[in-house]
């Protein structure tokens, strides 16, 4: 762009031209030019906005913290605390922006989760994880990898999900027409157990491949993966959907014998 500029200041000058005979005269000299480089620059975007990896900008932005925050630790400032917040909060918006450009919501949640994961290693690799820059992205990774779990898992446990959680609220607040109408669906409750029995590893397997294609870093994607059998074993579904079951008023289902 500085180019650019210095050059048609120079032709005007140089052949004494100004207005409409300017601007010709420098698209007949720099036409091809610009023209590669829209080509390139069409060709950049193109690649990136397929990428769901690591962004260059936060990754330059990150190691910017790392230096401000070490530095503003030994020699605080307020107006450097107040400028940098606000900068922090300004690249934390065009991460948000940058994600909304995929279509998907899981692959904008990919794209976040690897973004987020790389600012706070580079953060507590050179501060300390107790600063806090870094608790702000551990929240944010958090918040991002809780919902990136659910997301995977819908497609597949969905209807799993759905009964356990509908029981639960009947079961909470007594609802009696609820009770009716899950007690009646034996059917698909049968379908629910048989079909978890009949394709979990699988579907763990498949669901294990997808987070190892999806996540750069081994260490972050074994992590996601563990979350998600967390989710889906120990604190949430499976352990929560025996424990209905285990009510009074589904004890005639023959699906618990």
């Amino acid at each position: 762009m500085d180019n650019c500029c210095r050059e048609y200041l120079f032709i005007s000058d140089f052949f004494m031209v100004s207005g409409t005979g300017a601007q010709n005269l420098f698209e007949n000299i720099m036409g091809k030019t610009l023209t590669m480089f829209m080509v390139g620059i069409n060709l950049f975007e193109s690649i990136i906005s397929k990428i769901l990896t690591m962004f260059m900008i936060t990754r330059r932005f990150a190691e910017f913290s790392a230096a401000i925050v070490g530095i503003n630790a030994s020699y605080p400032r307020e107006l450097v605390r107040r400028s940098f917040g606000q900068l922090q909060a300004e690249v934390e918006n065009f991460i948000l922006k940058m994600a909304a450009e995929f279509s998907h919501h899981k692959d904008q949640l990919i794209f976040l989760i690897n973004n987020y994961d790389m600012m706070l290693n580079v953060l507590v690799e050179r501060t300390t994880r107790d600063s806090k820059e870094a608790e702000m992205f551990c929240d944010l990774l958090a918040a991002r990898t809780q919902e990136f779990v659910e997301e995977i898992l819908a497609p597949h446990f969905g209807g799993l999900i759905s009964w356990v959680k509908d029981s639960e609220v009947a079961l909470e607040h007594g609802l009696r027409r609820s009770f009716i109408t899950l007690i009646s669906e034996e059917k698909r409750v049968q379908q629910i157990v048989r079909g978890f029995n009949n394709d979990w590893k699988r579907v763990l397997e498949s669901i294990n491949q997808e987070v190892m294609r999806a996540f750069t870093k081994f260490k972050n994607g074994t992590q996601i993966f563990q979350g998600t059998l967390t989710l889906l074993i120990q604190y949430n579904q499976y352990h929560r959907f025996q424990k209905v079951l285990a009510q009074p008023m589904f004890r005639h289902l023959q699906i618990r014998h």
